[in-house]
C-alpha cells in the first residue's frame, strides 16, 4: 500500500504516511505542515486499502479530534469532515481547524466502513506543531465603553501580568524622563 502512495503520486517531503491494519492514510496540513495558532489551517487526509485502493469520505464513517499533547481527557476540537480534492486525490477526507495557541497537538482520525467488510476500523495520530501566530480573542461587544476599548488593546500574558509593544514601551519611557527632567530643572 505505501508502495502504491509513493509510486502513483508524486508528492512532497511534508506529507506523512501511517497505516493501521489494512487502511493507510497520507496526510497533509497546510500551510506546509507549519500551522500558526489563531490561523486557519486546512488537513486532509488520502485514505486507501491495502490493495492500493482509494476510501472516499462517503465510504467511511470518520471523526477527527484534535487533542493537546499528552492530554487526551477532553478533545479541544472536533472539526467537522467535508469531501475535498487536494493534489490528485477526490472526496478525501479534510477540515478547516484553528489552533487556539502555540503547542504540540495531537490529531486522532478515527474511521469504520459504511460498508461491512470493505475495510476494518482504524486510529490514525499524528504530531502537530503549531508556532505563534495571531492570539485568539473574542470579537469586542458593541456595550463597550472607550476606556474598555482602549484597555482591550493590551495583551494579557499567561501569568496575568500585560505586555505591551517596544514602541508603547519607548513612549512611556520618554515620557517619564521629560516629566523628570523638568521636575528637576523646577525644583532647582
Amino acid at each position: 500500500m505505501l508502495k502504491n502512495l509513493s509510486q502513483s503520486h508524486h508528492f512532497e517531503i511534508a506529507h506523512m504516511v501511517k497505516t493501521d491494519g489494512d487502511v493507510g492514510a497520507l496526510f497533509h496540513l497546510e500551510p506546509n505542515h507549519n500551522p500558526r495558532s489563531g490561523e486557519t489551517a486546512q488537513v486532509w487526509f488520502a485514505l486507501t486499502t491495502s490493495g492500493g485502493g482509494s476510501i472516499p469520505l462517503e465510504d467511511c464513517d470518520c471523526r477527527l479530534e484534535v487533542f493537546k499533547q499528552g492530554d487526551r481527557s477532553e478533545a479541544i476540537a472536533t472539526p467537522d469532515l467535508t469531501a475535498i480534492s487536494a493534489e490528485t486525490y477526490e472526496n478525501i477526507p479534510g477540515a478547516d481547524v484553528i489552533f487556539p495557541e502555540a503547542g504540540i497537538y495531537e490529531l486522532v482520525l478515527q474511521g469504520a466502513p459504511q460498508n461491512e467488510g470493505t475495510f476494518r476500523e482504524f486510529t490514525l495520530t499524528y504530531d502537530v506543531t503549531v508556532r505563534p501566530g495571531t492570539p485568539v480573542s473574542e470579537p469586542p461587544s458593541e456595550t463597550h465603553s472607550e476606556t474598555q476599548v482602549q484597555a482591550s488593546n493590551l495583551e494579557m500574558e499567561p501569568n496575568g501580568s500585560f505586555s505591551i509593544s517596544i514602541w508603547e514601551g519607548m513612549i512611556v519611557g520618554l515620557v517619564i524622563l521629560v516629566a523628570g527632567a523638568w521636575w528637576l530643572l523646577r525644583s532647582r
